[in-house]
């Protein structure tokens, strides 16, 4: 059974999912655009709910386009926004803030 990497880029423009071989070749990618929210001029929120939608959306495509299975993965990288935070409750799930981005 082949094997690959699937990684996940979470960036504040558009969600994008990769599949690479072993040898770093991409084999097939989704694309998502996000959503702004502009509540104050200069102050840009995202939904962190679209965000986790828009992830497993974009997974899922990349895997059923090639035919593939969960198992047919090595590992899985991620990057994210990085200067972007949210306040949420770990234990119910609940979220204080939308996602506060540049």
């Amino acid at each position: 059974m082949k094997k690959y990497i699937l990684v996940l880029d979470i960036g504040t423009t558009n969600v994008k999912a990769f599949i690479f071989d072993k040898q770093g070749k991409i084999i097939t990618q989704a694309i998502e655009k996000t959503k702004y929210i502009i509540k104050t001029l200069g102050q840009v929120e995202q939904d962190p709910f679209e965000i986790w939608n828009l992830c497993k959306k974009v997974i899922n495509r990349v895997i059923k386009k090639k035919r593939l299975k969960y198992n047919n993965f090595y590992s899985m990288g991620l990057t994210s926004q990085r200067g972007s935070f949210l306040l949420w409750n770990k234990v119910t799930g609940e979220k204080y803030t939308n996602i506060i981005t540049w």
